[in-house]
């Protein structure tokens, strides 16, 4: 297939050039990050090493390497042991090892500021272009990258979308109540935290500080309350309701629980065709699931943390999230699975929320930034189709 490079990546790729072929490059997830590396397969002979998080996006990438550059691809990773002149692997696997490679890419590069998976960096690499969405990590640890790989170019999701190199959307923040037995635990593990927060004054306190008593306790009732508000059944109820009523909808549901996600695919699997993906399927059984939402087999796929980052399909126009943290990284990655552009596409994403709760704080950090002047926020209450959800 040809490669045609849009105006921001090959703005972003002489950037890179220009310095000296090292740096990071920061561009909205669906952007097309993916062809950078592409263009330097085509431009180069060298050997190049590229450097995926997960399994699924090693053969990802792998199959659009011999799309668009004809080329046989090496794998390392899931039980492949095989390098070429272009070998994608899976971090997990070539961390610790010593490479003759004279290329290194990075997708998703945020993942690998850990103390873990820079050792890949003990390596001499002559050139490295280094990829994300989200470079901004918590722990700072992606400032000390910065010293020897600088930003070289960034572009935002706003930028895209004017540009319609990622379609538009909005997001519509939904209500949910709590179950009364569910309120009352709630509220219960709520008060210990208030009561008792301020000893610790942080998660990395009273983790440190989990010999103690109280910290366990607290350790306890903070897991409880995250427990509580991503796990409400009355979220599930909705979502089995919004996918009955809308089952033509290419969408994904993102659930922070294994529990959920088995429990909403288990009712809904004998209602409709509807895909699961989470870490404890198997892994051909994972491929299945993804290659079948891909090809329109099934319209509706339930997923975890697995799919946060990397699925790649452009049809995909909906995204219901059960649950999150405050974390803008998760939720930018999130929604990037459903921002391809596509003709004539509208992409939305509905969020779940409990008001007045630990998860409307979470809901309001994540949406900080958000540019309302491109992407359209709604705040909805006491939904019509609450009153009439079904029995799990």
């Amino acid at each position: 297939m040809e490669l045609n490079l849009r105006k921001w990546q090959k703005e972003a790729f002489d950037a890179w050039q220009d310095n000296d072929s090292k740096g990071i490059i920061e561009a909205a997830t669906g952007s097309g990050k993916s062809f950078l590396f592409l263009e330097v397969i085509k431009k180069s002979n060298k050997k190049i090493l590229i450097v995926v998080p997960t399994q699924h996006l090693m053969y990802q990438h792998a199959e659009l390497i011999k799309q668009y550059c004809n080329e046989e691809v090496g794998l390392v990773g899931d039980g492949h042991n095989e390098l070429k002149r272009v070998t994608v692997a899976v971090i997990n696997s070539v961390r610790e090892s010593l490479w003759n490679i004279d290329i290194l890419i990075g997708d998703e590069c945020h993942r690998y500021f850990s103390d873990i998976n820079r050792l890949l960096f003990n390596n001499n690499f002559r050139d490295v272009m280094l990829l994300t969405a989200t470079l901004e990590r918590q722990d700072k640890k992606h400032l000390k990258f910065l010293e020897k790989y600088p930003l070289v170019y960034k572009i935002g999701q706003g930028e895209c979308i004017k540009n319609d190199w990622l379609c538009n959307y909005k997001i519509r923040n939904i209500t949910i109540d709590l179950n009364e037995e569910e309120k009352k635990d709630y509220e219960e593990a709520d008060d210990y935290v208030k009561l008792h927060w301020y000893k610790f004054k942080s998660m990395g306190n009273i983790l440190r500080s989990l010999y103690h008593p109280v910290a366990r306790k607290l350790n306890s009732a903070i897991a409880k309350r995250k427990n509580i508000v991503c796990n409400s059944v009355n979220k599930i109820k909705y979502t089995v309701n919004l996918l009955e009523v809308t089952p033509d909808v290419k969408t994904i549901v993102f659930c922070e629980f294994k529990k959920t996600a088995n429990i909403i695919y288990k009712v809904m699997k004998t209602r409709m065709k509807i895909g699961l993906y989470h870490s404890g399927m198997k892994l051909d059984k994972r491929k299945i699931m993804l290659e079948k939402f891909k090809n329109d087999e099934i319209k509706i796929i339930v997923a975890v943390k697995a799919l946060d980052e990397g699925l790649d399909v452009e049809n995909c126009e909906r995204a219901i999230l059960l649950g999150g943290t405050s974390v803008k990284r998760q939720f930018i990655q999130r929604i990037g699975r459903i921002l391809r552009a596509s003709e004539d596409k509208t992409a939305e994403v509905i969020q779940l929320y409990i008001p007045d709760s630990k998860d409307e704080d979470w809901l309001r950090s994540r949406l900080e930034g958000i540019d309302e002047s491109v992407v359209k926020v709604e705040w909805s209450k006491n939904q019509a189709v609450q009153e009439t959800l079904p029995t799990l």
